[in-house]
């Protein structure tokens, strides 16, 4: 049998807070006291309730049937005798178990590994877990912002990715001069296809040849749960979508748009390779300066009502977050947290994404700044309701239309939209949408 990878760390916080618990309790003066009060199922003043109640009844019916007063006499010596012994050999097991969970923490070889630092002294035992460490008292910790445990609630993989989502067929509302066509169609014409890999590809038509003017056929898929505060969400993507007129994105957001907010993880036009990433909201919502992350702020206020709806947006410093650069190393993980105290996106190229979100269990704390972040002293998240996951790809629009086309492509995002030889590279290679709820 294979122990879980976080099994080893389960079991040692178990012995440890066992320890703590035994410990500090031996360092008192009244330890012996304390021994029976830290046992009330076998202790209740020094004798064992059920058996004096059974020997009760028992040395009744003898007295009874015998007719003779010193049978209690030996009843009270027999049990002062038991109680006594038990006693004795429950204070020197407890103490026996003590000594042994000792020699166990301090032990190196059974720490080692596990990121936990404990060290024993005459004021009890301290514990330090991922680099903090806190001294066990009788008063409660100050609550603190912690990046998990995180428990994974929603997993988007493999052959089933597609089962958790809807495809959207109605008119683009950016304006795009896409057809988004229904399942049948998508699947029909390989729009969607789940590879031998097991991973899940999303494309825009690269077969047809259109009329000026005409709409090309592309997939835009909703997610079919929400989310919401205090979870993450981690994408991870092998190829991203780029080429002329492309406009593609991986999003979230609230009902009744705007006012249940928009968070943008993945976006950009054209052949860029450095992912934008924003907040659309109702107004008085802005990004705070400086900000607590390392990427460029482009607008602060994400008030959809102004600035033409640019949102509140984020350019990652990475030149392969995104686009043909991002596809060369391999693709990566993007991370979004939501919580109380604000928004954050991290984004990874395949060969730094760290090894807590590879093995399942996330956490943040390790992860250094993000690559944007909204902060909830500027932006109260009462401007964000539960969020829905939505995939992208649409040509021109609002956004697209609005840029130059890549160097040495001719005329304009309209005209571009007829040659399916733009769109060889516009799709997403999907592994995963994982969607992980605090525990």
């Amino acid at each position: 049998m294979h122990l879980h990878p976080i099994a080893p760390l389960a079991l040692s916080l178990s012995l440890l807070s066992a320890v703590l618990a035994s410990s500090n309790a031996h360092l008192d003066p009244l330890a012996d006291d304390m021994v029976r009060r830290a046992t009330p199922e076998t202790y209740n003043n020094g004798t064992s309730a059920g058996r004096l109640t059974r020997t009760r009844r028992e040395v009744r019916g003898e007295a009874v049937a015998a007719g003779v007063d010193d049978l209690k006499k030996k009843k009270r010596s027999c049990n002062k005798r038991h109680n006594t012994s038990k006693a004795k050999k429950a204070k020197a097991a407890a103490q026996a178990t003590l000594a042994a969970q000792k020699a166990w923490v301090a032990n190196p070889k059974n720490i080692a590994g596990l990121g936990v630092g404990v060290s024993i002294g005459d004021g009890g035992i301290s514990i330090g877990l991922g680099g903090a460490t806190a001294t066990a008292s009788s008063s409660a910790p100050t609550p603190t912002k912690t990046s998990g445990p995180f428990k994974l609630t929603q997993d988007y993989s493999g052959s089933s990715f597609m089962d958790g989502w809807d495809f959207f067929n109605y008119p683009d509302p950016t304006h795009g001069q896409v057809n988004y066509v229904d399942g049948n169609t998508a699947y029909a014409k390989n729009l969607v296809e789940v590879t031998s890999d097991d991973t899940t590809i999303l494309r825009v038509d690269n077969s047809s040849w259109l009329d000026y003017g005409a709409n090309r056929d592309s997939v835009r898929i909703t997610s079919k749960k929400t989310f919401s505060e205090g979870s993450l969400v981690i994408f991870d993507a092998v190829r991203m979508p780029y080429g002329p007129t492309t406009w593609p994105a991986f999003w979230s957001v609230g009902q009744n748009w705007p006012a249940g907010g928009e968070i943008d993880i993945v976006e950009q036009v054209q052949n860029s390779v450095q992912n934008q990433m924003t907040l659309h909201t109702t107004s008085g919502c802005t990004l705070a300066q400086p900000m607590a992350a390392t990427g460029d702020v482009l607008v602060e206020n994400c008030d959809g009502a102004v600035n033409g709806n640019t949102g509140c947006g984020v350019l990652d410093t990475s030149t392969k977050s995104y686009g043909s650069a991002f596809n060369a190393v391999g693709g990566g993980v993007f991370a979004m947290h939501w919580d109380a105290y604000g928004i954050s996106i991290w984004s990874f190229e395949r060969s730094k994404i760290p090894a807590d979100i590879s093995a399942g269990y996330p956490a943040f704390d390790n992860w250094g700044q993000p690559s944007a972040n909204w902060a909830s002293s500027t932006c109260s998240m009462d401007h964000f309701g539960d969020q829905t996951l939505v995939f992208d790809i649409t040509l021109c629009g609002d956004w697209a239309s609005a840029v130059p086309l890549p160097a040495g492509i001719s005329g304009t995002c309209m005209s571009n939209v007829q040659n399916p030889a733009n769109y060889d590279n516009a799709l997403f290679e999907i592994n995963s949408v994982k969607v992980y709820s605090p525990n």
